[in-house]
């Protein structure tokens, strides 16, 4: 995660001094100090190895914050973090406790589950991601005892949000919370979801936004108190660390409070105010705290969009209009490559967003914190929420206005950000405000990468206990055969999304649907949501469904089913299943209706086949004359089928792939399969990738090496 930042840097870093000699240099030492001391005083703290699977453990340690309660597939489950000697557990819990709100002495009785490393392509490595962060482990609790009150900081903001769970509705004061208290668990998931697309994350972040917000406020106050300046600037400054400590030192917190210290101090002091020193000085405390936050996306963030304000602001006409385009615009222009890089979204309208929602949030803000005395003030905090809601609503619907797309290359993002340092110096010495709309090509810049070689690839996804098959032909056309699982919340946002932006993938051409359980389908909404999708091509065991309707609003949509020979639907694609069950005269389960697909080029092929059980088995093998594959995807995730070994003598394939864990699978399967072929399972080797390299497949499974059949 940190590599994006280091080109930035770096060539921001040698072309800031030509535009602006004064602190600029200093800028670059300071931060490379704290990054170098930070990493030297890791080198030397005592390292503390990651956790090993282990049953009955009992765990003690402090809770740092408060739980987030779920109810997930039928019980209710709490998460929750836990201090320990020498790290943190990340705590899960699958039944109803009293919530946490942090600072109390806990004991957990439980099994030790070590963090589990991406097992696709482009999935984001949690593991990694808690390991930077000082977490050993998972432990999945049976049992809590709790041994202590909360903290008396915990306390206070457990009774302010309290106060506005009672002045508020609920949505209303999950909003608040989270821009005054930085607890984003109460907020409302489509307007976050809207405001995101929008450009408007950051506001439900804290950072030097709401802290410039709070100061205001706060000077205004001590204004009216007629406080002398000098007494104002010490006091302000006492008031922001004051909250700081409240929102529990947030890293965004952290860095804004200390710019503001430095720059309100000197002024206290008489001295100059240089604000580059004092985001350079910023960065040099966190990092040398806690210098594992140079890998942290919001860090990241955050000090790229002030230094892109800092160094693009002087070149903008004056006036209040302007100075906030001009900051929306500059924080934009610096951050919008790693938000691509990151999360695969441009938002266009960023800056339209910040000058339109930015009234609204000065608004829920000072409405939130007037509520806690005055009941009425809530109207306020309402009344700005729905406007926040109809804006984010508005400008995230607009055509364009976002795009998901894939991430850019590092050597894009060295080009981007050469480009805008040429482009500030530029700027400096020739200072005219239409040269800003040239910022346009740079930002095409991101788009460029070397086009892939065409060639026949297919990937099986590791899933879990669900499918997904992603395939693309010589010719440049791709498919998809299914985007489900049951052991991800949203896979087709958190897998199936992720690996296709990691191949450059923009667009899918074919998603075949097999059949209607959620395993091999729950994703497919996201999926549609990020990618424009050419045709659905699904089984008729989906007539008169629901997601049949949902899915008719949004792209053609083909239903099918085999006649008594083999189909090709598709050049390089064949249909063998599913029959024309009517034609019997009798129901069967949805399993039987599943698509079954033969995928080929030339004499190389592979054999798709859903989740088709032994009925649907023993159709195929009945009808079919010719149903040989080198490759074979198991039915059902290779669960119980009597007519698995007569299967396997038809298709005689060289390798078969079990999708799914193996512990899912059948014993007596997948000994079948083990002694007939090659067995993979994506459970165990992650997923699993298959090239056509002139006569022969080349295979690659995600966890391991390159296995070649003759």
């Amino acid at each position: 995660m940190g590599g994006p930042l280091l080109p930035a840097l770096g060539i921001l870093a040698a072309l800031v001094p030509m535009a602006r000699s004064s602190g600029a240099g200093r800028l670059v030492l300071l931060i490379l100090f704290g990054i170098i001391a930070g990493q030297i005083r890791v080198r030397m703290a005592v390292q503390h190895p990651e956790f090993r699977a282990k049953e009955n453990v009992r765990v003690s340690g402090t809770v740092p914050g408060p739980s987030r309660h779920f109810h997930s597939r039928g019980q209710d489950m709490a998460r929750f973090d836990i201090k320990i000697d020498g790290g943190k557990l990340q705590a899960r819990i699958y039944q109803e406790i009293t919530p946490l709100l942090g600072g109390e002495r806990v004991t957990l009785t439980g099994k030790i589950l070590p963090f589990r490393p991406p097992v696709n392509p482009g999935q984001f490595d949690w593991a990694q991601w808690l390991r930077r962060r000082g977490f050993r482990a998972t432990i999945q609790a049976n049992q809590i005892e709790v041994h202590s009150d909360p903290s008396l900081l915990a306390e206070i903001r457990n009774r302010i949000k309290k106060r506005w769970e009672q002045v508020s509705p609920p949505e209303v004061s999950g909003l608040t919370a989270a821009l005054l208290l930085g607890e984003r668990d109460g907020l409302d998931q489509t307007f976050v979801k809207d405001l995101r697309r929008s450009g408007g994350a950051h506001f439900l972040a804290l950072s030097g936004l709401h802290i410039s917000v709070i100061g205001a406020f706060l000077w205004m106050g001590l204004s009216i108190l007629g406080i002398r300046r000098r007494w104002k600037l010490g006091i302000l400054i006492a008031l922001l660390w004051g909250y700081a400590t409240l929102t529990g030192f947030p890293v965004s917190v952290v860095r804004a409070t200390t710019m503001a210290t430095f720059w309100l101090g000197a002024d206290l002091l008489g001295r100059k105010r240089d604000a580059l020193v004092s985001l350079a000085t910023s960065a040099l405390v966190i990092l040398l705290i806690s210098p594992e936050e140079r890998y942290n996306i919001g860090f990241q963030l955050s000090f790229l969009a002030v230094l892109g304000i800092l160094l693009f602001l002087p070149l903008f006409p004056k006036g209040r209009i302007a100075g906030l385009f001009a900051v929306s615009l500059s924080a934009w222009a610096t951050t919008s490559p790693l938000v691509q890089y990151h999360f695969n979204l441009l938002s266009p309208l960023f800056t339209l967003t910040n000058i339109l929602a930015f009234p609204f949030v000065i608004l829920v803000m000072a409405g939130g914190a007037a509520s806690l005395l005055i009941e009425e003030a809530s109207f306020v905090t309402a009344v700005a929420y729905e406007g926040l809601t109809l804006i984010s609503q508005w400008l995230s619907n607009m055509p364009g206005g976002h795009f998901f797309r894939a991430a850019p290359t590092r050597e894009a993002l060295a080009l981007y950000f050469l480009g805008l340092g040429i482009f500030l110096v530029w700027m400096k010495r020739r200072p005219r405000f239409s040269k800003i709309f040239l910022l346009a090509p740079l930002l095409l810049a991101l788009g460029w990468s070397t086009p892939a070689e065409p060639k026949t690839r297919i990937t099986v996804l590791s899933m879990g206990r669900g499918l997904c098959v992603y395939g693309e032909f010589r010719d440049g056309r791709n498919f998809l055969f299914d985007a489900g699982s049951l052991d991800y919340r949203d896979p087709g946002r958190s897998v199936v999304a992720p690996f296709l932006w990691s191949r450059g993938i923009s667009r899918i051409d074919t998603l075949f649907l097999s059949h209607p359980d959620a395993d091999h389908i729950n994703g497919t909404n996201s999926l549609l949501d990020r990618f424009p999708v050419g045709r659905v091509v699904i089984s008729t065991a989906f007539e008169g469904s629901p997601f049949v309707k949902n899915l008719e609003r949004k792209v053609p949509l083909y239903f099918m089913e085999r006649t008594s020979r083999v189909m090709e639907i598709f050049p390089g694609i064949e249909l063998l299943g599913p029959p024309d069950w009517d034609r019997f005269g009798r129901k069967v389960p949805t399993n039987e209706h599943s698509l079954v697909l033969r995928i080929s080029d030339g004499e190389r092929r592979i054999l798709l086949t859903g989740d088709i059980q032994e009925k649907g088995t023993a159709r195929l093998l009945k009808e079919m004359k010719d149903i040989r594959a080198e490759i074979l995807i198991a039915p059902h995730h290779g669960k119980s089928n009597k007519r698995m070994d007569e299967l396997v003598h038809a298709v005689d394939p060289l390798v078969t792939i079990v999708p799914g864990p193996r512990r899912y699978a059948s014993e007596k399967t997948l000994e079948i399969l083990d002694e007939t072929s090659l067995l993979l399972v994506t459970g165990s080797t992650g997923a699993i990738d298959m090239e056509v390299k002139g006569t022969h497949w080349r295979i690659r499974p995600y966890r391991g090496s390159f296995l070649k059949n003759k």
